[in-house]
């Protein structure tokens, strides 16, 4: 490249004379020169510190190579530059003084005639209103125009000092240009630039640094390729123009549409209160080259966020609003060099959310949606929880894809409560005591608002009314089993009263392996979290040993992650209520009864039994079978209380009360101990002081007799006598210890108090009153199977006990024919849940079940006109 020679241009100067024209800054000027006339000069007014240029550039493609130099007003070269090809600047970054410069405009050599424009360029000065240049311009004004070689365009606005000014210029059209931006401040001086050789780019100034005029100058690079422009610029805390692109004062969870230009910025403009969440997500709606790129601006004109991306989606996130305010927000490619089509959602918190499709207000606890994320998306929830309650919402893919579910809980002020998001299908954002009474707001996106997905969508909060949804159980009965499905992002909801003080129990497992991991929560009726438990394995229970208020309860079921779906059993007990008649359930038992039954992951088998004040409870459960299964047995007194939990992780085990607190029913729960691996059972519950025993392996005994039995794990043995107050008795458990099994023997009083716990031997018991004496026979650790020898003597009272055979305790089916020839079918109204079934033979698989209705103190049934024979029969 060939360097200027500087002296022989000053030289040419003062020695040619040439003409001296003067002009203003932002104005362009054509002109030649040739033989006789080789420069041309031009003076213009500067302030000291200003920015100065001059550009030049060839008219016509000719051999003419463009010089331009800038001299101050003591005549000192201050900048110069030329060309070979078709333009150029010369650049002043600061005027030394205030005054008159000139700027020269030559041929290099001075040996080639040619037509140039000259555009020149001095800050802190009234720019020229030739139609390419913008005069107070409004912000978020886009503008369009033409640069020619050696040309300068210029566009002026208005800026309050501490205000951001963001200026982007892009080619129209693939040319040669290389768009060139700068800004200028009000005294002049230059606060950003920025070029590209490819196709667009913008100048930035984070503060402006006073209240004034600031100057945006357009240009090519080199000067020295002309193109088509697109023109936008931004400055804060500025009224924004109602342009097209642009989206103003705008309502909190709305959705736009846009398409940005190279060189383009589009606008929106929010209102916020101080303290709150503005979350701006920006995403591509085709996939291009298009990199999104998102500004928050405060009421003060200051950024507070700035975000971008390579891919395809972003979001700009202020965690709590500076001053309440109207606040900006900037969309744009990164570079400002690529085109593309957009989505834009913008979210507020502590303000009234857009009732868009997309959106959903005003929710119900308990309730699930389905909905779908695009890139650069926000969707809105709005529910209201009281102070103190909990607030739970999960979030999870619909179909697996590369969309990261994201969720965030907003306070009724606009504050952020908790955020959560997951790389792989779900999440869920927990408030554990919601700060204030009012309406929340939950924001769904994909993490990096940059991948669409489908979703799932369940939120639940405590003290507040439930969904009646088909996957949520209200105002069930204690003891009742369910089933249900967990997908990702799912919350299901059950209802329950308890009274204040009894146990709550609550147990989720489930009901095929797979990789769901099962979660349950109890709230209070005040919407507190009382407890929390959940299994990477399958099944677990949440535990209330004594509920705070009478009221309603909620219990939540979930996949800990709130990101695998599954098929689940559900199981919940509450003391001293009503419990259901399930055919799970044994209810309203008699003292010494052994009960069969089948515990599935997260299930509770319940059985009631009456006892005295003051009386033994024994409860003992055995494996019918040798599993994983891990017997565990509680009993709740008629208040509801807990006094006694046993389990085992081997065989069988026992709860024991020594002295029953009232007089009343007793509930007794049956479980596996983790609430995670299923099992048969052997449940043997003797109560003292009753007048009825269980017949079967319960017997009386003679003065003298001795008695063989065989006790399975978990069994005891009950055997009557009578006794009289004073006389003084031998009992004699035979030592058949063998392997784990060990038998001990429990001696219960007429009033079903305990009279001493024995293991093998002759013992002597000295009876306390007259009436009926409970010997009870067990393993010592209730977990071993085998055979007893006991024997009796020196007690003559009469034994007045009724022994109840099971059958004594199932309905009696009543059949009749009525006048119209109808036949009727009927039971007593005091056995509850048993189902009539019908056949036309004995063939089982004939049976089926038939409607019942109660009626004068009976269930009945009536069957129209029968023909042929009919059989029926009662199940459970």
């Amino acid at each position: 490249m060939r360097q200027f020679p500087l002296l022989l241009v000053v030289s040419a100067f003062s020695l040619l004379t040439p003409s001296v024209h003067g002009i203003v800054s932002g104005s362009d000027v054509a002109g030649s020169v040739g033989p006789g006339d080789w420069t041309d000069s031009y003076t213009i007014e500067v302030s000291a510190g200003a920015v100065i240029r001059a550009a030049v550039g060839e008219v016509s493609d000719t051999d003419f190579d463009p010089a331009v130099e800038i001299l101050s007003p003591t005549g000192a070269a201050l900048a110069s530059s030329y060309s070979n090809s078709t333009g150029t600047s010369a650049y002043v970054a600061s005027a030394p003084v205030s005054g008159t410069y000139t700027i020269v405009v030559s041929d290099y050599s001075s040996n080639e005639a040619g037509n140039y424009n000259l555009s020149v360029f001095a800050g802190a000065a009234t720019q020229s209103s030739v139609h390419d240049n913008y005069l107070n311009a409004s912000s978020g004004s886009d503008f369009t125009g033409k640069i020619d070689v050696g040309e300068l365009d210029i566009l002026t606005i208005e800026v309050p000092a501490g205000a951001v000014i963001n200026a982007a210029v892009g080619e129209s059209t693939d040319t040669g240009f290389d768009p060139s931006i700068e800004i200028i401040s009000p005294t002049g001086g230059s606060l950003g630039y920025s070029y590209s050789n490819s196709t667009g780019t913008n100048a930035y100034v984070a503060s402006a640094p006073v209240s004034g005029t600031y100057a945006i100058v357009v240009s090519d690079q080199s000067s020295n390729e002309s193109g088509h422009y697109h023109l936008s610029v931004v400055a804060g805390a500025s009224s924004q123009s109602s342009d097209h692109d642009n989206f103003l004062e705008v309502t909190s969870g709305s959705d736009f549409s846009g398409r940005i230009e190279r060189g383009d910025l589009d606008v929106l403009t929010i209102h916020a209160p101080a303290g709150a969440v503005i979350n701006a997500a920006f995403g591509e709606a085709v996939d291009t080259i298009f990199d999104p790129a998102v500004q928050i601006i405060s009421p003060t004109g200051a950024s507070l966020d700035h975000s971008y991306s390579t891919s395809t989606g972003t979001n700009a996130y202020v965690a709590s609003t500076p001053v309440s305010g109207l606040y900006t927000i900037i969309v744009s490619d990164n570079g400002c060099n690529d085109p593309g089509d957009y989505q834009l959602s913008v979210v507020v918190g502590s303000v009234a959310q857009s009732a868009s499709h997309d959106n959903f207000l005003a929710a119900t606890s308990g309730s699930d949606f389905t909905g779908r994320i695009e890139r650069g998306e926000l969707d809105v929830l709005t529910i209201t929880a009281p102070a103190g309650a909990v607030i739970n919402a999960s979030i999870g893919e619909a179909t697996e894809t590369i969309f990261d579910p994201a969720i965030q809980i907003i306070s009724p002020t606009g504050a952020s409560l908790n955020y959560s998001y997951s790389t792989s299908t779900g999440t869920n954002a927990y408030v554990a005591s919601a700060p204030i009474s009012g309406l929340y707001t939950i924001i769904v996106s994909d993490n990096g608002c940059n991948e669409p997905g489908d979703y799932h969508l369940s939120v639940a909060v405590g003290g507040v009314a439930q969904s009646d949804s088909h996957d949520n159980f209200l105002d069930v009965t204690s003891g009742s089993d369910f089933s249900g499905r967990i997908e990702r992002g799912e919350l299901d909801v059950l209802t329950i009263t308890a009274p204040a003080g009894a146990v709550l129990n609550a147990a989720v497992g489930e009901a095929t392996d797979t990789i769901f991991d099962p979660a349950v929560q109890i709230l209070s009726p005040t919407g507190a979290a009382l407890d929390y438990r959940y299994s990477t394995s399958t099944g677990t229970n949440a535990y209330v040993a004594s509920a705070p208020v009478s009221g309603t309860y909620t219990i939540i079921v979930s996949d800990d992650g709130c990101n695998e779906p599954g098929e689940y059993n559900l199981s919940v007990v509450v003391g001293s209520v009503t419990q259901s008649d399930s055919h799970d359930n044994f209810l309203d038992v008699t003292s010494g009864s052994d009960l069969c039954g089948r515990i599935e992951r997260g299930e509770f088998d319940v059985v009631t039994i009456d006892a005295p004040a003051g009386a033994v409870i024994r409860a003992g459960i055995g494996e019918a079978v040798d599993t994983s299964f891990d017997p565990a047995v509680q009993i709740l007194s008629p208040a509801g209380a807990s006094l006694g939990y046993n389990y085992t992780t081997s065989s069988g085990t026992a709860a024991y009360v020594a002295s029953a607190p009232a007089s009343g029913r007793y509930a007794i729960v049956i479980s596996d101990d983790g609430c995670n691996d299923p099992g048969d059972y052997l449940l043997s519950v003797v109560v003292g002081g009753t007048a009825e025993l269980s017949a079967g392996d319960n017997t009386s005994i003679s003065n003298g007799e001795t008695h063989s039995g065989a006790l399975q794990t978990g069994e005891s043995d009950a055997h009557a006598f009578g006794g009289m107050a004073g006389e003084v008795i031998q009992i004699t458990l035979a030592d058949t210890r063998s392997g784990n099994f060990s038998p001990e023997m429990e001696l219960l009083s007429p009033a079903g108090n305990s009279l001493g716990i024995r293991s093998h031997g002759t013992h002597s018991f000295t009876l306390p009153a007259t009436g009926n004496y409970f010997l009870i026979v067990y393993d010592s650790g209730h977990n071993a199977a085998g055979n007893y020898q006991v024997s009796a003597s020196g007690f003559t009272g009469n034994l007045t006990i009724r022994f109840v055979s099971p059958n004594d305790r199932l309905p009696k089916l009543h059949i009749g024919r009525l006048p119209n020839g109808s036949i009727e079918v009927w039971w007593s109204a005091t056995y509850s849940g048993w189902t009539l079934q019908k056949a036309a033979s004995l063939d089982e698989s004939a049976f089926t079940d038939q409607t019942s209705e109660i009626a004068d103190d009976r269930w009945r049934h009536v069957v129209p006109h029968p023909s042929g024979r009919q059989f029926f029969r009662l199940t459970r």
